[in-house]
């Protein structure tokens, strides 16, 4: 099977959320970081570098883990679109502007509104939930309509 470049960042993507991120020891990062760098260049072909080029930050041609740390994929980075398929932000930025909004449309209804800064790490972390979240909507709706 053929995987275009797209498919290929969210394997990888795939394998960080799901290992590398709750992996506590240094060493083993460094081991996954490192073999992920080997399995893209042996079975997707692909070299890892030229693969995340544009999060080199520093532009020295290697793609470092702190680098890697930009890599978002989310379903609700544009709130015009009809489509709910998982695609990588590009734009921090913009997605903050959007999460913002979705805060904001919050505010407006609760009793108890949240007057939050959002940084980096907390884009992240909302993608990472509402993706978890979704996936087990989804078996959840799976499990009882077989039932």
């Amino acid at each position: 099977m053929q995987l275009n470049i797209q498919q290929r960042r969210f394997i990888a993507f795939q394998v960080f959320r799901v290992f590398y991120d709750r992996l506590v020891d240094d060493k083993d990062r460094d081991w996954l970081f490192t073999y992920t760098r080997e399995v893209c260049k042996e079975k997707l072909r692909e070299d890892f570098d030229q693969l995340f080029i544009h999060l080199d930050f520093d532009n020295d041609g290697k793609v470092t883990e702190d680098d890697l740390r930009s890599l978002v994929y989310c379903d609700f980075a544009d709130p015009k679109s009809d489509s709910k398929h998982y695609v990588e932000v590009r734009d921090l930025e913009q997605l903050r502007h959007v999460v913002e909004g979705y805060l904001e449309e919050f505010n407006n209804m609760s009793k108890k509104p949240m007057n939050l800064v959002l940084f980096r790490q907390d884009l992240f972390l909302i993608s990472l939930t509402h993706c978890t979240l979704e996936y087990k909507m989804a078996a959840m709706k799976n499990l009882s309509a077989s039932t």
